[in-house]
């Protein structure tokens, strides 16, 4: 900094407007579909914590109970101790003041997401100046996955918070050594280690390296107040050691210590495995995290970051390297959870974005260097140091961010559209919007002492508990209990059951259908069937922001088309035709049925011509069991929804029409390779293709998850008895989307 002397006033403001505009970015990134339901996925984390939240303020419990609600208070072995407990105590508080909404599960991550740049440039700025940490905030904002998690209250966004406010904390506390300043790094801290283990992994790291620079390597480094520094490492190894005893000890007392190792274990399963194998099986994850060019920075600059902290005695680059050791022990170590979670490398973007503030603080500083040795053009010295040289630096480190941003725009999409699962290493993924409709419409109609039960097949995700407000679990298929006040509602998937276990359900208890869900009373006496229609509808403009902005909204209404299908299909209950005219392609698709079932075979031609009005048949396939691919119809709102119709013919059963997807080419302009996985993307039929009934239409809805670049997408019969096509080449071309 000696070589630069002090930033003009004009770079300053300049460099000041670079992070308040990373901050609005962000932050609005943030505020994104915050009041917005959840669906399936890895964002959906966040209620599974409130759950456990909202458990510890029901029966006032220091640790966290599992994460479904519970009629009883917990027993102490079924504490959730896999990790500290602050982000439950984060919950609990938005809870107490604000209640049960959305937007409150969301809130934590905001809020800290939108502190993150202000702290990254703060920290930056006293580090190396304006402009460096200006481009420290502006590359963090831009890290794909730092950008496409932001709202997601799980454990890595307050973890990198308190890791950033003790490292803002202590470069403020080096300038002036204020109490305040030391009480807001040891707090930071504490806060970062109370929140998850890699908080641990960073304090060990920090406070380490800084030990080395407090005593053994003392002479290397510029001197400081000797006293005001070990008052600081003494408070903060203090502090972390009274967190992680505090939590391990509490571990031990409830008896949950041995399952705590035990999930260790289980979570880094598989890291004996070569480190290049395990990389190259997450290539595409870890390419639409951070782009290439980013995974080349992060690797180049190590030695950078390292070379300043000990030749040219920088010893704030220490937190800069205790961040890399964390973010790598976490993701090379813990391998299960890696696979598994593809936010789990998110470290990687705070310790990415200080080390390019290292590089731009060392461009800068190389620029002055040889502006310097101009010995004979003294005028241009100083025109070159104060302007040419932090100019040119800024002008680098902007651009670093500006060519991420295409790519972490297009994540950011792509993380709210699949629940932040992107490309599921190609299975097939639920966006469960529908189903989020059909809980959220059935908790107030369920009574509020009674629990409920699924099968697997149901395929519960972790928002399922907390959006039905009722104790809900899982069981395997065919070991559902006997009925009781825990267990006195079914829930189940039609598009995933057996049809005649459908059959015996519908004729032996009274059931409520909303779409392709199911609600069974097994306490109250058999009742006629009665149906519910998923309406969807476009989100207006602020809905498209606050609520939703890549699905379409849902809301639940009555359907005397959807009562007459599942009676006419499961039940002997009387099925009088519905007396309403019907108001969409699927009223008309099941007119159809009910004039073929009399036997009206002109008027049933009528309903499936308005059934398919607007539909491509384009695509239309007879096949050798007689059954045929009518038309399909695509639909693009907020949502993407493919539709296809087909006309029964044999019922039989040992197959199934699938729908994959393949990308052909990349976004225009993106660092990001193509996904290279085909994928499966097509949900069954509402009832069975094994009970469908000959000379009947039924139809496949699928919500379409577009990934990134040009998707092609095609249809096949799958299975040991597949019909064969009598009319075209399989598999059937059904659309493509740039």
């Amino acid at each position: 900094m000696s070589l630069l002397g002090p930033s003009s006033s004009r770079i300053e403001r300049v460099s000041n407007a670079v992070a308040a505009i990373a901050t609005l970015w962000f932050a609005t990134a943030a505020v994104w579909e915050m009041f917005g339901s959840f669906g399936a996925g890895h964002l959906a984390a966040g209620p599974a914590y409130m759950v456990g939240a909202e458990n510890m303020l029901r029966w006032r419990t220091f640790g966290p109970a599992p994460f479904a609600y519970l009629l009883r208070p917990p027993l102490p072995s079924e504490y959730y101790c896999h990790h500290p407990f602050g982000l439950f105590w984060l919950m609990a508080l938005g809870k107490l003041a604000f209640g049960h909404h959305p937007w409150v599960v969301r809130l934590p991550a905001v809020v800290m997401s939108a502190c993150m740049p202000p702290l990254i440039y703060g920290a930056g700025r006293r580090q190396w100046g304006p402009v460096a940490g200006a481009s420290a905030c502006a590359v963090f904002v831009t890290v794909p996955l730092a950008l496409a998690f932001n709202d997601l209250s799980n454990l890595e966004v307050p973890t990198m918070f308190g890791i950033a406010v003790a490292c803002w904390g202590y470069q403020r506390f080096c300038v002036g050594f204020r109490r305040r300043d030391l009480a807001l790094s040891v707090v930071g801290l504490a806060f970062a280690v109370n929140i998850d283990w890699p908080g641990v992994l960073f304090a060990a790291a920090w406070l380490g390296l800084m030990f080395l620079r407090g005593l053994p390597l003392a002479r290397l480094f510029p001197a400081t107040d000797v006293r005001r520094f070990w008052q600081w490492w003494v408070l903060a190894l203090l502090a972390v050691t009274l967190v992680v005893a505090g939590t391990l000890s509490f571990f031990a007392a409830t008896d949950n210590f041995t399952d705590f190792l035990n999930q260790g274990q289980r979570r880094s399963a598989g890291s004996q495995l070569p480190l290049w194998h395990v990389l190259s099986e997450r290539r595409y994850w870890i390419d639409i995290s951070f782009t290439p060019l980013g995974v080349w920075l992060g690797k180049w600059l190590v030695p950078l970051v390292a070379l300043r902290a000990f030749l040219l005695r920088r010893d704030a680059e220490f937190a800069t390297l205790a961040i890399l050791f964390a973010s790598i022990v976490h993701y090379v170590v813990f391998k299960n959870g890696a696979d598994i979670h593809i936010f789990w490398p998110q470290y990687f973007a705070l310790y990415l974005a200080f080390a390019v503030g290292s590089l731009i603080a060392t461009i800068q500083s190389a620029a002055a260097w040889i502006f310097l040795k101009l010995r004979n053009f003294a005028w241009l010295q100083r025109v070159a140091i104060q302007s040419a040289a932090p100019w040119l630096s800024l002008a680098l480190g902007v651009s670093l961010p500006l060519t991420f941003a295409h790519d972490a725009w297009a994540a950011l999409v792509y993380c709210r559209l699949t629940g932040g699962r992107f490309d599921q290493r190609g299975a097939l993924i639920h966006p469960d919007k529908d189903k989020a409709a059909f809980v959220t419409w059935l908790s107030p109609r369920l009574d509020a002492t009674s629990g409920a039960v699924m099968a697997s097949d149901m395929k519960q995700s972790l928002w399922f508990s907390w959006t039905l407000q009722h104790p809900v679990h899982t069981v395997s298929a065919g070991a559902l209990p006997a009925p009781s006040r825990l267990e006195r509602y079914q829930l189940l998937d039609t598009r995933f059951s057996d049809p005649n276990e459908l059959a015996k359900l519908a004729q032996s208890y009274s059931v409520t259908a909303v779409g392709p869900f199911w609600s069974i009373d097994r306490l109250a006496p058999h009742a006629a069937l009665v149906g519910y229609a998923i309406d969807r509808r476009t989100p207006n403009f602020l809905e498209r922001f606050f609520v939703s902005g890549v699905h379409d909204l849902r809301s639940i209404t009555s359907n005397p088309y959807v009562t007459w299908e599942y009676r006419d299909q499961f039940t002997h209950d009387p099925n009088l035709p519905p007396t309403t005219p019907p108001s969409s392609s699927e009223d008309y698709r099941v007119l159809h049925n009910l004039l073929a079932a009399r036997g009206d075979s002109v008027a049933a031609e009528g309903a499936l011509s308005a059934a398919l009005a607007g539909a491509d048949r384009s695509v239309a396939t007879e096949f050798s069991d007689g059954s045929a691919l009518l038309a399909m119809r695509f639909e693009h709102h907020a949502s993407r929804v493919l539709t296809l119709y087909f006309r029964a013919g044999a019922p039989h059963s040992g197959c199934e029409f699938s729908v994959t997807s393949r990308v052909l080419k990349r976004m225009p302009l993106s660092l990001v390779p193509l996904d290279p996985k085909v994928r499966d993307v097509g949900l069954p039929s509402a009832i069975a293709h094994s009970a469908w009934k000959a000379g009947f239409v039924y139809s496949m809805v699928t919500e379409i998850l577009k990934r990134p670049g040009s998707e092609s997408f095609q249809g096949n019969w799958l299975g040991p008895s597949a019909p064969q096509s009598l009319s075209r080449q399989m598999p059937i071309h059904l659309l493509t989307l740039e």
